[in-house]
């Protein structure tokens, strides 16, 4: 199996995508059943993401530690922050955090983040408005590093950047079905489907990015070992 992925990265974006599809598949078809609810937690379609997104963590610690090219920084970084989301989205912390921060760290005389923008006429998703300062950190410093990467291979990076687009797009879908003239209404069902359908197969092709450079350390590793 270990000599099949090295040889052959096409095959591990297929298994992906089609692992994918299995799980979107159940999820549309038997979204009746909370453990294939693409709109609920703590269930297998959870549960599959969430361990893709802890595997983006690992494959990038491990390119961190093998690598010495100037980039390893940047890999330290998407490690830590891809472990943060996996554990996010195991543990649901995007769910309970802003209840968290208001009763035990927002002084009362201070707005709340939500209760701020909500003022300007926002209403939706509670946790997005906690995380708006962590998504702009991730897309400054992810978008510097993604332009040197583009520099030394376009291909590669471009797997980065799609992921990327689908995240931000599965964001954008979640803003506008948790909205109150939307959620639980006519078509909500449709657009929960396409928010995890873009934020599933975003992970997916950030994990090919992060598996393609692995691939190659992780081979270089291999050659240099077989020359001592």
């Amino acid at each position: 199996m270990k000599n099949f992925f090295e040889k052959n990265k096409i095959a591990f974006l297929l298994l992906l995508l089609f692992l994918d599809f299995f799980v979107l598949l159940l999820g549309y078809v038997f979204g009746d059943k909370a453990i294939f609810n693409l709109d609920v937690e703590s269930n297998l379609p959870t549960i599959y993401q969430g361990v893709k997104i802890i595997l983006v963590s690992f494959l990038a610690f491990d390119i961190f530690l093998f690598s010495e090219k100037k980039n390893r920084y940047f890999w330290l970084f998407l490690s830590a922050s891809f472990l943060f989301l996996g554990m996010d989205e195991i543990g649901q912390i995007h769910e309970n955090l802003p209840t968290f921060l208001n009763e035990f760290l927002i002084p009362k005389a201070i707005q709340n983040p939500y209760d701020y923008l909500n003022q300007y006429g926002y209403e939706s998703t509670t946790w997005l408005p906690y995380y708006l300062p962590l998504i702009g950190i991730f897309l400054m410093v992810g978008g510097f590093y993604i332009v040197k990467f583009l520099k030394t291979n376009w291909r590669r990076a471009s797997f980065f950047i799609l992921g990327m687009l689908c995240l931000v797009g599965g964001i954008l879908v979640e803003y506008l079905n948790t909205k109150p003239d939307i959620m639980f209404q006519e078509g909500y069902y449709k657009l929960v489907f396409w928010e995890e359908s873009l934020e599933v197969l975003g992970i997916s092709f950030i994990l090919f990015f992060a598996y393609l450079y692995f691939r190659e350390v992780l081979l270089i590793k291999n050659f240099l070992c077989g020359n001592d």
